[in-house]
């Protein structure tokens, strides 16, 4: 969903307070867009260090036990699914600025706190996951969308009379029966204090408009969205809207209150006095009819039994995507990025934060294509695929005509009959490593283990390298929660190899799901944390010594045995 510009600001102002309530949350269901706490979850994170994913777990785990501390349960949740097509100049545009905000950011431009939330570290949804699986069995239940997850929100807060929490402008739009809180304005410390949530009285703002409640449609029609044009901008409208001060929405519905009294026939009135006021009408009736039908949600009830089995997509060439991917997807654990790739053969890369601004380094990304080019070669059986990938600053699109380099002699339809053992297999041969060199370890390490192998041989890490080492640490003292807090100084250097092994993890993970998951692994808030790993690789080698010297048995026991096997691997 895409934002009305200015909305949001123009509701914050000391001017709208009217359109509020404070309410204390407690014994109801909530319904949580999860795209926003991916973006918005409240914290210190920074993410010029590559990843903080267990304050991350940390702050999403407090945000939960808060809530069911305050008997709100269920927990609904609800994430987007693939990127319609037709939006994927809107999504390319998007990563662009994120892009963007990345560089500016590393060439020390000043950023506002709302850009620099954008930049999202790549595991971040991984560790959410692992953090809602936990869960399930205390009331947290996740829906990813077939498409935009707005639709499904808007059905399950209405089906389950639920409070809706997210941080999008379209929701003030979207008339909900118990109303919408955005996620800034939920208010919660630690578990057993009340939790408040500023609820947005939809009712008040149409009365301050109009005595017509079809009016407020005419915001998103007027000032647009992700689906509508822009029509103040684009058309003479702005000679009449853009007389008033403020935003572009709060110029807009001023424009609505006093030019046009509040009403629908004065609006039409002052379009059809411009000189192409005809023209102009019509686009508008156009938009008003497309913004009503989009947010005057009156959808059937939301239907889990039928969710949980059916799904919007088929792939380009209308081969139904096999069932166990959906029972899969639905239970949160098929990427929604290897759909695309199914669906329409184009994989729209995660934006990493990484060091862009030394030109001869590759994208982080870069480093674990032939992980997905095993994962094309089974999703699209020998047809092309399109990445969307970072080479430079710029996002550019390159086609794989190379399907994997190995023979992949496994049916998709079949990859659950097929013997656990050939799949894991084809994830061991892919990372370059075997079986037998991890078989010090429990099967749960596996994963990320192979992960560290992959990238060191990638990367050409050696052994006794201080970045390998303090990855290593890293892994043990976080799988231990014994990491300490420290700020170390930034590195464009540790940015970049870290960023490529959580690229390799990631694209592993996903490797993992194609194969109908033959092997557990483990979450990212269990393995890295981005200032503590940073701070190991700052240390000369004496002092890391020092470091583990100091380390607990158990830590430095799972330590070494970690490092040894990488080790025997590279």
């Amino acid at each position: 969903m895409g934002r009305i510009q200015g909305l949001t600001k123009y509701l914050d102002s000391p001017s709208s307070r009217a359109h509020w309530r404070d309410t204390k949350l407690s014994k109801c269901p909530i319904v949580l867009d999860g795209k926003c706490l991916v973006h918005h979850l409240p914290s210190d994170f920074d993410w010029k260090y590559g990843g903080q994913y267990p304050a991350i777990r940390d702050s999403l785990e407090n945000l939960i036990k808060a809530l069911l501390a305050q008997n709100v349960s269920p927990i609904h949740v609800v994430f987007d699914g693939v990127y319609q097509t037709d939006k994927m100049d809107m999504h390319k545009e998007i990563r662009q600025k994120i892009q963007d905000t990345i560089l500016n950011e590393l060439q020390g431009l000043d950023l506002d706190e709302y850009q620099k939330k954008n930049v999202r570290s790549p595991l971040v949804a991984n560790t959410f996951h692992k953090v809602f699986k936990n869960y399930q069995s205390e009331g947290v239940r996740v829906y990813p969308a077939d498409g935009d997850c707005y639709p499904l929100a808007v059905s399950l807060a209405n089906t389950y009379d639920c409070y809706l929490v997210g941080d999008n402008s379209d929701y003030f739009i979207t008339p909900l029966q118990k109303g919408y809180i955005p996620l800034s304005k939920l208010a919660w410390s630690q578990p057993g204090s009340p939790v408040i949530g500023r609820v947005f009285k939809r009712d008040s703002f149409i009365a301050s408009l109009s005595k017509e409640p079809d009016l407020i449609y005419t915001i998103p029609a007027l000032v647009g969205n992700d689906t509508l044009p822009n029509l103040v901008e684009e058309t003479e409208l702005k000679s009449l809207v853009r007389c008033y001060r403020g935003t572009l929405s709060e110029a807009t519905i001023k424009f609505l209150q006093e030019k046009c009294h509040g009403e629908l026939i004065g609006l039409k009135g002052q379009i059809l006095s411009l000189a192409n006021g005809l023209e102009v009408l019509k686009k508008f009736e156009q938009s008003f009819e497309k913004a009503k039908k989009k947010y005057n949600v009156n959808s059937l009830p939301f239907n889990y039994e039928e969710f949980k089995i059916s799904i919007a997509f088929r792939s380009d060439n209308w081969k139904s995507i096999p069932q166990w991917i959906v029972q899969q997807y639905k239970e949160f654990m098929f990427s929604p990025s290897l759909l695309a790739v199914f669906i329409s053969g184009v994989n729209l890369l995660n934006i990493i934060p990484d060091d862009c601004t030394t030109w001869s380094k590759p994208a982080s990304m870069i480093i674990s294509r032939p992980i997905r080019l095993v994962i094309y070669a089974v999703l699209r059986k020998g047809r092309y695929v399109t990445e969307i990938i970072r080479q430079g600053t710029k996002l550019l699109e390159d086609r794989i005509g190379r399907h994997g380099h190995m023979e992949i002699d496994v049916e998709l339809e079949e990859m659950k009959l097929e013997q656990r053992e050939k799949r894991r297999n084809i994830i061991y041969e892919t990372l370059m490593c075997s079986s037998h060199a991890l078989s010090l370890l429990e099967e749960e390490w596996h994963l990320p283990v192979a992960s560290v192998i992959f990238w060191a041989k990638s990367a050409a890490i050696p052994r006794g390298d201080i970045y390998l080492k303090a990855l290593v640490l890293s892994f043990a003292k976080c799988f231990h929660k014994s990491a300490a807090t420290f700020t170390p100084a930034f590195s464009l250097e540790a940015l970049h190899l870290y960023a490529q092994w959580q690229c390799v993890y990631y694209d592993a993970i996903l490797l993992n799901q194609v194969l109908a998951l033959p092997l557990p692994y483990l979450s990212p808030a269990d393995l890295f944390d981005g200032k503590l790993v940073t701070y190991y690789s700052q240390m000369s080698h004496d002092k890391f010594r020092i470091i583990l010297d100091n380390t607990s048995r158990e830590i430095l026991h799972l330590y070494t045995k970690i490092l040894k096997t990488v080790n025997e691997s590279i």
